[in-house]
């Protein structure tokens, strides 16, 4: 059993109606295989719905902070950018930065890999390669591809 450990995050706001983010799973599953310890958490919230964007964002708050709870400990933060289904419509990417600074900041250690749908349509559509003007540094790598191919 190797002594890595891997969270992999779907920031994307999800109000239970659609199952978790599937391809974490498939990495999760290839990680497991390798001996590579694992957790996933998924911005699943059901309670937003129907209230005001103030209560969205105390909830999204409290997500970020679990999340930086689970990352306080681990070797490799993975946080897709998958648009997923449309269900799942509000911009991602600002809450991946959000989310890489708050981590950085509870584990300066930690390694931060992107990926997903919003790295690849930059890349494959618009030709952007690097985010470092938005990202600020924060993000390690980022993976163009398919990310169930880790």
């Amino acid at each position: 059993m190797s002594n890595l450990s891997v969270l992999l995050v779907d920031p994307f706001y999800n109000p239970k109606m659609v199952p978790p983010h599937w391809s974490l799973g498939i990495i999760e599953n290839k990680l497991n295989k390798a001996g590579i310890n694992t957790k996933i958490v998924d911005f699943i919230d059901e309670t937003c719905e129907g209230k005001d964007i103030a209560y969205f964002q105390k909830q999204e708050n409290i997500f970020i902070q679990n999340v930086c709870d689970l990352a306080k400990n681990v070797d490799y933060v993975y946080i897709t950018s998958s648009f997923g289904i449309p269900l799942k419509q509000k911009p991602v990417f600002p809450r991946v930065i959000k989310l890489s600074e708050e981590i950085k900041k509870v584990n300066p250690a930690a390694k931060i890999i992107v990926g997903g749908s919003t790295v690849n349509y930059a890349n494959r559509m618009l030709g952007i390669n690097s985010f470092k003007e938005v990202d600020r540094g924060l993000v390690d790598k980022y993976i163009f591809g398919d990310e169930t191919s880790l």
